[in-house]
This record gives structure tokens, C-alpha cells and sequence, in this order.
């Protein structure tokens, strides 16, 4: 059956001219419809946004902190960088909902509740060992006394996984590593973080540690799913003398901006589009492009995160 538009405006103005409260509540009937929906679907930014980072000298939270004011100029939602001891604590955080965004370490932690926004940078695996200590190869830290990072740390979980590998077992501490300049009784460190920490620099800095090959890498990067292949060139940390002093090599995984499966769309987008106007790479900069960030496939990603990397998607 079809509808004679002309016959539909008289009934309309028939309406009006006869019920004016009936049509105009009608009418009010719909905006306030319209605004519901609007609402729920533009939700208001959270006036505080937590992000979960790492404990106060790593790198996690140096790029939580670098990007908390871009952010809150953004959304003008206050933001407060939370330090926590890691990527397991990160984790629980956002499922409790203590935490709106948090870094993780891919291969850390499980995906339960949460997902990913868009991956960060490498995060690669680098034992550090103390000069005159005698250990040459991976095989020499048995039962030597190795920081492997706090609990509730990547850099804890690929360091164990490391050690696994190699069926080592070791005198262990919780300790940052960068209590190997402080403490001359630590061996070594099997460090996980991004080539360009400060910490990192200033510990192979002092001349007294060495970067060891890991000639196993290969065959890691095929037992774990989270590792990749990855070499260290040779003189990134110093070139006279030169560290390491031939490319060496480990493995790498991934860290990544991550929040809980439910959350606002419109914070998530705000978030992608602060990282993506704010140049972060003078201060990190293997930090990945764009093009990089939209091919990563490895987790489920925010409905938000799909849509701002792929917006004609289905259409």
C-alpha cells in the first residue's frame, strides 16, 4: 500500500490544528528520543583517565608520563600515570577497573576482559652481565645471581621464559635492574625493555657490563608465540669500545596500549588521536608508524581501535 505524501501532510496539519498538546508532545516524545540516543551512543569522556604503566624508572612509565598532558589537552579529562610493578599488575587493573588504559607486554599476560589499542614498540629481551664475572654465554648464569625483574613483570615473565629454555637455574632477584649500579654483587640482568631505555644506556655506559648473544633466539622465537627474531647492531649503546661489539642475537616482543573490552569508544578514540598528533619519537623513537600499528593483527583490538585504523571496513 502506498502513502499519498500530500494526504499524509493534510492528516498532520489536521492533527495539529486539532490536538496542538497531542502534537506537540509528540514531537517532544521524539527529541527526547533523539537525545537518549545520542547520549548512549556519545557517551561524555571520563573526567579522570588512569593510565597503568611500570614502576617509576622504566620505560612504561616514561611513556605513560610523556603521554599524560597531550591527553589531557584532548579529552580535558584529568589524567593520572599510576605506577605499578608491570605488565601482570597492569592487567588486573584494568579488569577491576582501578585502570581506564594500560601498557602490557605481549606474551605477559592473557586476554581476558581486556583488549589491545595499538601496539607501541619492540620490547627486546637483553642480558646484561657484569665484566670479570666470568660468564661468556648463556650457560654460564647458572647459579649466578641475575636480577629478572619484579614480580608481576614482563620483563620477569620472558626472562623466566629464557631461563626455561635453557634449563638454568639461578640465584634470583625481584630487584629492578637497575640495581646493578648500586650493587656490585649482582652478575648480571636479563633485561626486557625497549633498546632506547635510559636506564639501559646509563648502566652500559660505565664500561663494566657486556651484552651477551643469545644463539638460541631462533629456536625461542618458535617455542613462544609472542617472541620474534630481533638483532642488536653492533655499537647501539657505544661506539668506543664499541657495544656490543658485533650484532647479537635475541628476541623481541611486543608492548602495547590496552584497556578493558568494554571501554567508551570516544575515550579510546581520543587516545589514538593524541598518539597519532603528538610526536613521541624524539624520546622513543623505534615507536611504530601508523602503517605498522594498522597490519598488527596479534590480539583482538578494540572495536574503537578497528574503526580508527580500518574506517571504511564493511562499507
Amino acid at each position: 500500500m502506498q502513502i499519498n505524501p500530500q494526504k499524509l501532510k493534510r492528516v498532520q496539519g489536521w492533527v495539529a490544528k486539532r490536538y496542538p498538546i497531542v502534537a506537540s508532545l509528540s514531537l517532544l516524545c521524539v527529541i527526547v528520543l533523539l537525545i537518549g540516543f545520542w547520549m548512549r551512543t556519545h557517551p561524555p569522556l571520563p573526567e579522570t583517565i588512569t593510565i597503568a604503566s611500570g614502576h617509576n624508572q622504566g620505560l612504561y612509565n616514561e611513556f605513560a608520563t610523556l603521554l599524560q598532558a597531550p591527553l589531557e589537552a584532548n579529552t580535558q579529562s584529568k589524567v593520572i600515570v599510576k605506577e605499578t610493578m608491570g605488565s601482570q599488575e597492569n592487567h588486573v587493573l584494568l579488569k577491576t577497573g582501578e585502570a581506564d588504559l594500560a601498557i602490557i607486554q605481549a606474551g605477559a599476560v592473557d586476554m581476558d576482559q581486556i583488549a589491545a589499542l595499538i601496539p607501541l614498540y619492540p620490547d627486546v629481551v637483553i642480558p646484561v652481565v657484569r665484566i670479570g664475572s666470568g660468564i661468556k654465554r648463556m650457560e654460564d648464569l647458572a647459579g649466578r645471581k641475575i636480577l629478572i625483574g619484579p614480580q608481576f613483570s614482563g620483563m620477569r615473565q620472558s626472562a623466566t621464559n629464557i631461563l626455561d629454555h635453557y634449563d638454568l637455574e639461578i640465584i634470583d632477584s625481584e630487584a629492578p635492574f637497575e640495581q646493578l649500579l648500586h650493587d656490585s654483587s649482582y652478575d648480571g640482568a636479563i633485561v626486557t625493555t625497549g633498546l632506547f631505555n635510559d636506564n639501559l644506556h646509563e648502566i652500559l655506559s660505565t664500561g663494566e657490563f657486556t651484552i651477551l648473544d643469545i644463539p638460541h633466539a631462533p629456536a625461542i622465537a618458535q617455542k613462544y608465540a609472542y617472541f620474534s627474531l630481533f638483532e642488536i647492531p653492533a655499537g647501539l649503546y657505544a661506539e668506543s669500545p664499541s657495544i656490543p661489539h658485533h650484532p647479537l642475537r635475541t628476541v623481541s616482543t611486543t608492548s602495547f596500549l590496552a584497556a578493558h573490552k568494554n571501554a567508551p569508544e570516544n575515550m579510546i578514540a581520543a587516545t589514538l588521536d593524541t598518539l597519532y598528533s603528538t610526536d613521541f619519537t624524539r624520546d622513543i623513537p623505534n615507536l611504530k608508524s601508523y602503517e605498522e600499528a594498522s597490519a598488527w593483527n596479534i590480539f583482538p583490538m578494540h572495536p574503537a581501535s578497528q574503526h580508527y585504523f580500518q574506517p571504511y571496513e564493511g562499507i
